[in-house]
């Protein structure tokens, strides 16, 4: 597990730092990191896991899809953060022509 959770933290890394590139170059892109959300709730944590199990296929790929991915819970609780996120901002200003 703590393989795991180590890529995780390697990829959050490197799209949070591809956002910060994208908007230096381009405006306004978030990255929000669902990893304090989904602590605790790891792939063996059981009926409170919010990530899919890696499940292993005879066929090719031979990891199946929606392993190490979020389940329907784990979609729940990120659609909850990022909706609180979202009501809770501040809009920015319309600009006039």
């Amino acid at each position: 597990m703590a393989m795991l959770n180590r890529l995780g933290d390697e990829l959050d890394n490197v799209i949070s730092s591809a956002v910060t590139s994208t908007n230096a170059q381009v405006g306004h892109v978030s990255f929000v990191d669902v990893r304090p959300t989904f602590a605790g709730h790891d792939m063996c944590a059981g009926s409170n896991a919010y990530i899919n199990l890696v499940s292993m296929d005879l066929n090719w790929p031979p990891i199946s899809k929606g392993s190490a991915h979020p389940n329907y819970n784990g979609y729940r609780a990120e659609g909850a953060l990022l909706s609180q996120l979202h009501f809770s901002s501040t809009p920015e200003p319309t600009r006039q022509p």
